[in-house]
């Protein structure tokens, strides 16, 4: 048999679902790079030649057949879902196959490997910068990275383990809308300010579009919760918000799709393509005034390299762009996470005292006891994070106090 050249990191079952009957059944293809668009077959998009082969010890491998049986069994689970347009059709064993197909789709595009690269280049950069890098500069060539990436697709269990984990949603457009989906097609979103979009992240958000008019969402638990809160608050919320609280906390338990109320959903995930695709966006229609608008404010986004930003030696994190100023208390509790504003925080015995003003707040702490994790930002920048904590209240005048100490208290360091 004929060896496979065409290698596809965007499975051919998907790209299916984002043709046009009106054009051929072809989809259209753009080039945030050049800036261009056009038709094309299922066969020549999401690919390039010989993607999949990699030479190790002076072997030739092509790996490409290792993606047959997933696709396989993603093209099965998730022909059902559009068809049946709910995840009732889903056994448990099906949720889990979808969680795995995801986690191969993430590990297969050119932004998984381009991203190891840029990783790996910039701490060897920093590293000469500080001195701690002398001579030549060892590098992570492309040949290393299809070999990393052809142990990671075979080694996947914790990406499998972490999206199974997360709750399922079925996500649609509003009328006359459409998704688009991109060379790296699982998008990653965070709604808090302090948030983070690993899959183990507390908050995350990870959005997989499968067809034009369908996408399924791998959610944080505590999304959930948001929603039922916002359902909770009744008459307090905006009409608008509460409807929409009311109709994803019923999509939620009905399994069927729903809108997210972003404003447009179809432009709220497209953007999320835009954002984090290497080059390459794919509709049905040959319509990407969003694409460009989007790449005219951050021409940066024409062609993307790494969805990891590393930090240099020395330095402590940057502001995050989305934190409000002053000092912002986040803890991640027993099953939720939240931020509260402080009016001052001292270091004290390992750890540190902090006051804040309102007594509902206090409430809302101490009922996500115990804590797995704090942080202090200043103006939007990290200042200190702590772990493996002892916690106290009490007041201080008309201010609420907040103690935390590290278990493990060293020598030196206590009270």
């Amino acid at each position: 048999m004929a060896e496979s050249k065409k290698h596809h990191f965007v499975a051919q079952s998907i790209l299916r679902r984002f043709t046009n009957a009106s054009a051929d059944d072809r989809l259209y293809v753009y080039d945030k790079a050049r800036d261009v668009s056009h038709p094309s077959t299922v066969l020549a998009a999401g690919m390039e030649n010989g993607f999949n082969v990699v030479h190790i010890d002076g072997e030739r491998i092509n790996f490409e057949g290792d993606f047959d049986q997933p696709d396989g069994a993603m093209a099965n689970v998730q022909n059902r879902l559009v068809d049946a347009r709910s995840l009732a059709v889903l056994s448990d064993a099906d949720r889990l196959v979808l969680a795995d197909t995801a986690a191969v789709q993430l590990l297969r595009t050119k932004m998984f490997r381009s991203t190891m690269r840029s990783v790996t280049d910039a701490i060897f950069s920093d590293m000469e910068r500080v001195g701690l890098l002398t001579g030549e500069r060892p590098e992570l060539g492309e040949q290393d990275a299809r070999a990393m990436a052809r142990a990671a697709l075979h080694e996947r269990e914790r990406q499998r383990e972490l999206l199974a984990k997360l709750d399922l949603i079925l996500i649609e457009p509003e009328p006359g809308g459409s998704f688009w989906t991109s060379d790296n097609p699982l998008v990653r979103y965070n709604q808090q300010p302090y948030g983070e979009t690993g899959l183990a992240s507390p908050g995350v958000e990870v959005y997989w579009p499968i067809a034009a008019d369908l996408a399924v969402g791998f959610m944080c638990p505590t999304f959930s919760k948001r929603i039922d809160q916002g359902v909770e608050l009744g008459d307090a919320l905006e009409k608008s918000v509460r409807d929409q609280c009311l109709a994803i906390q019923t999509a939620l338990a009905a399994g069927t799709p729903t809108t997210l109320g972003r404003g447009r959903t179809d432009a709220f995930l497209n953007e999320l393509q835009v954002r984090s695709s290497s080059r390459f966006i794919y509709s049905r229609d040959d319509d990407f005034t969003l694409a460009r608008s989007i790449l005219a404010k951050s021409p940066a986004l024409k062609k993307v390299d790494s969805m990891v930003a590393v930090g240099r030696i020395g330095e402590g994190p940057g502001p995050r762009a989305n934190m409000p100023n002053g000092l912002q208390l986040v803890v991640y509790g027993r099953d939720d996470h939240l931020m509260v504003p402080l009016v001052s925080y001292t270091d004290a015995g390992g750890g540190f005292d902090a006051l804040f003003e309102e007594p509902a707040y206090a409430n809302m702490l101490m009922s996500q006891l115990p804590w797995k994790e704090v942080r202090i930002f200043d103006d939007g920048a990290e200042r200190r994070g702590m772990r493996q904590l002892k916690v106290t209240f009490g007041k201080e005048g008309k201010l609420q106090r907040v103690s935390v100490r590290n278990l493990i208290v060293l020598p030196g360091l206590d009270d």
